[in-house]
């Protein structure tokens, strides 16, 4: 270097490097947030594994406590009862899906389980049953909320209340299995969209 000249870098080299570190930053944190949906979905998979075989318990045992009712009337169309499908075509998209009616279900689930306070002995183990699987949806719901917040920051989900409900102890008796029923559905479909999406996000 001469003496008294200096160089510097002209700025189309200066850009580069601070496009350089902001791209660096980006994917630092791209990284980062794969990394914890993939924590989030991992947790919901193991979680959606033992209530989808739960459900099935908590079905059987609902029908056996209506007395005489048969598993048939489980199959009857009831208009407010929730679909057990699961929408979106990217990730974030499912992912808002199955929240979204994780949420609905747990509405569902409550009102049954209130119509069957009234039906029922208090030692009757489905009310305990339907408060478990009530309180899991909920923490189903909050894992994959978590993963979600990590591909769409700031997501809002929202459920609308219960409409229609049944009045008489016979349409009770079959909502609630119909519920039950698309609730065990729902909830095989979530287990396996979520090993999906995992398979999805670790690429």
């Amino acid at each position: 270097m001469m003496p008294g000249h200096s160089y510097h870098l002209v700025p189309s080299a200066q850009q580069a490097v601070a496009l350089w570190l902001v791209l660096l930053v980006y994917i630092s944190r791209a990284a980062a947030s794969g990394s914890k949906a993939n924590s989030d979905l991992l947790k919901s998979i193991s979680l959606a594994d033992l209530m989808r075989k739960d459900a099935g318990e908590l079905r059987r045992t609902y029908i056996r406590s209506q007395g005489d009712f048969t598993k048939s009337f489980c199959q009857t169309h009831v208009d407010n009862a929730p679909d057990p499908e699961i929408t979106g075509f990217e990730p974030a998209e499912k992912l808002q899906s199955i929240c979204t009616k994780l949420k609905l279900f747990q509405e569902h689930l409550a009102a049954v389980r209130e119509q069957q306070i009234q039906l029922q002995e208090p030692s009757n183990s489905l009310l305990s049953k339907l408060r478990n699987a009530h309180e899991r949806l909920g923490d189903l719901a909050s894992t994959v909320n978590m993963a979600l917040q990590c591909l769409k920051p700031n997501e809002l989900i929202t459920v609308g209340s219960i409409t229609n409900s049944p009045r008489n102890t016979f349409q009770q008796k079959v909502y609630g299995c119909v519920v039950l029923t698309r609730h065990k559905e729902f909830l095989s479909r979530v287990y396996h969209e979520l090993k999906n999406l995992r398979n999805t996000v670790e690429r």
